[in-house]
């Protein structure tokens, strides 16, 4: 095989890998919930269709971005940038992200150019040689513009595709909470230009199309060039539609930043890295500082005394069709008080054809949902609770990285109290 092919067969090799990964990341959500709540709420046929039509939209509106600014990106490079980020996935799977490859690979041509870091040109002149020659402000460039489009994807995500979670909190009692786990296949396309003169035009596939300038006598070449975004988000102490309107912002904040670095990059190129860095630390601190602050709150999906906390509402049930929302809390049912699901089962037996709820909604008003009940529908009219204080059933814990994924979630398949607080340390630094 020719070597001009190798650098258009790496990408196509990540983007087959990006493809399995994002359809075995949703096949294992769905296998999870049917673990937690013994019903899918949601096929993940749904999920995957509404994120990969908002990650073809990114990607097109991102081409033109890069096209634009003429960012400087060698195929050569981005083999390491892929590796680096396949790498980083094994640690943690919201790190399977070409950012953290572009960083990583940034900071290195950083060390390299400036006599930090000396790569034996002998021993590993390609190598050498790639990491001087980087272009550092397009990688900059790169990142801040994937952290906008994250930014963007959260802020278009659509609610039903958000997963509800069983979780063990950090007493070990069991809570309801949300997980947004998402993997992004972004695709990107370039178009190199060859120049005229009547020549032929160079192809490195026979059947690879190339599109004729007719005024120039040249022509141009279609690269495509596949960019993965992940993300790991948990909601406990707040409702998941606030806390996703939140992190969307801090996303298209933090990548207005990153774009600001990457403009002192252009004219003082010794101290955009180390300012982009101490930009990192001081993040990474008031990320520590919000969340000592939101340890204090109490879960936002618990059950009490005012009755029982709705996780979820599974479609077309008979709950939607009385305009149960996430987060009302169901206190009476059929006239009886509510504390668990066996007590709220037993007060819909008290009428099987009929039912009747007081709930309390978001916005502390009492509504009197009432409904017929038929033959054949949910047993708890599709409601979902919160787990309650006897739950001891052994909660599975969703992937934390590529290993976990690739073994079903089965590599860490109890959670520890306090999983979830742990996870969602130092996304909001290193994801990205």
């Amino acid at each position: 095989m020719p070597y001009v092919v190798i650098p258009y067969l790496v990408p196509i090799a990540f983007l087959l890998l990006s493809l399995f990964f994002f359809w075995l990341l949703h096949l294992t959500q769905e296998r999870l919930e049917r673990k937690w709540f013994k019903v899918r709420i949601s096929p993940h046929t749904h999920r995957m269709g509404s994120v990969l039509w908002r990650s073809l939209a990114g990607g097109f509106f991102f081409s033109l971005f890069v096209s634009l600014l003429g960012l400087q990106v060698r195929m050569e490079e981005m083999w390491i940038i892929y590796l680096l980020a396949l790498l980083s996935g094994l640690v943690r799977l919201s790190f399977l992200d070409l950012r953290v490859g572009m960083f990583l690979f940034t900071l290195f041509a950083y060390l390299e150019q400036n006599g930090f870091l000396r790569v034996e040109k002998g021993s590993s002149p390609w190598l050498s040689n790639l990491l001087n020659h980087a272009h550092i402000p397009s990688y900059l460039f790169f990142i801040g513009g994937l952290t906008l489009l994250e930014g963007f994807l959260l802020l278009t995500e659509r609610f039903s595709t958000i997963q509800p979670i069983h979780i063990l909190g950090s007493r070990g009692k069991a809570i309801g909470g949300y997980l947004l786990q998402r993997i992004w296949p972004i695709p990107l396309f370039f178009f190199v230009p060859f120049p005229g003169g009547g020549g032929m035009l160079p192809s490195f596939l026979s059947w690879w199309p190339i599109l004729p300038v007719s005024w120039s006598h040249g022509g141009a070449v279609p690269l495509f060039v596949p960019v993965l975004i992940g993300a790991r988000h948990f909601f406990i102490k707040t409702h998941p539609l606030t806390g996703l309107r939140r992190i969307s912002l801090v996303r298209m904040g933090r990548g207005i930043c990153e774009s600001i670095f990457a403009v002192v990059s252009l004219y003082r190129p010794l101290w955009a890295l180390p300012l982009l860095l101490l930009f990192y630390v001081l993040l990474f601190l008031f990320q520590r500082f919000r969340e000592k602050r939101e340890r204090q709150s109490p879960p936002y999906f618990s059950n009490s005394y005012e009755g029982l906390s709705v996780l979820a509402v599974l479609p077309k049930s008979p709950a939607q069709e009385m305009g149960i929302e996430v987060g009302d809390r169901v206190t009476k049912a059929n006239g009886i008080p509510v504390r668990d699901e066996s007590s709220f089962y037993k007060a819909l037996q008290r009428n099987s054809a009929f039912c009747k709820l007081e709930v309390l909604n978001r916005e502390g008003n009492i509504t009197f949902p009432q409904r017929s009940l038929y033959l054949g529908e949910h047993y708890l009219l599709g409601l979902i609770f919160a787990p309650g204080e006897k739950w001891h059933e052994k909660i599975p814990s969703p992937p934390r990285s590529l290993f976990g994924l690739l073994l079903g979630g089965r590599f860490s398949s109890k959670q520890k109290p306090g999983t979830a607080e742990e996870d969602s340390k130092g996304n909001e630094v290193l994801q990205g």
